[in-house]
């Protein structure tokens, strides 16, 4: 999914009241009047109306409202922008508490719009091949890129895992071993590796040689 800023955050404007990290976070994005009475009014709102989002599915590029557990009755929201943390008008390391979500709205104002992207073009299956051939990047870099180009980070992720464990895979004999002992490292039987291996006689192996066991 791909959003657009509506209402650029600035630190510059962030309130630094304690107890007020609404306030706070409101006027960062340069919204002067406000509508909730506490954060967790705000998340609740955007619950319930399909803009709290989990932080899996948070995109790089843009600032947004954070709702933690904080105080059990009030809430607590901090900002992420560009992958930089605030807090009541200060830079910090990670939010406290557990994390609600972001949301598209700061106390009842718009701060990011979605943007639909265009069908993606490839099917699932390219776009895993392309992931294993490292074109797509690693961790969030990828979830991110992924996101922005239209396509699910799960089932693409999940399609690379099933790929890589469905790869074939080989191993050289060590002095000693025996088929038996190589089939229930590999949690196979020696039936199989026999058969993938056109083996004749399965008591006789050699130290050096390599088989596919998968």
């Amino acid at each position: 999914m791909s959003y657009k800023q509506v209402l650029n955050f600035d630190i510059n404007r962030m309130g630094k009241l304690a107890g007020w990290c609404l306030q706070n976070c409101r006027l960062g994005f340069g919204i002067n009047r406000g509508t909730f009475g506490s954060a967790v009014e705000d998340k609740n709102y955007q619950e319930a109306h399909g803009t709290l989002h989990p932080m899996s599915e948070l995109p790089s590029n843009i600032a947004v409202p954070v709702y933690t557990t904080g105080h059990p009755t009030c809430g607590h929201v901090v900002v992420y922008d560009h992958g930089t943390w605030y807090q009541d008008g200060y830079k910090i390391d990670y939010p406290s508490g557990s994390i609600y979500g972001w949301g598209e709205f700061c106390d009842g104002q718009r701060v990011v719009q979605y943007v639909k992207e265009p069908s993606p073009t490839k099917s699932i299956d390219d776009i895993a091949k392309e992931v294993i051939a490292g074109k797509w990047g690693n961790g969030e870099q990828r979830a991110s890129a992924l996101r922005n180009a239209g396509y699910s980070y799960t089932k693409v992720q999940n399609r690379v895992n099933e790929m890589l464990s469905s790869q074939t895979t080989y191993y050289t004999i060590q002095y000693g071993d025996c088929l038996s002992v190589i089939a229930e490292k590999f949690g196979t039987t020696v039936d199989k590796l026999v058969a993938l291996n056109g083996i004749t006689n399965p008591n006789i192996i050699y130290a050096g040689q390599t088989i596919r066991v998968k």
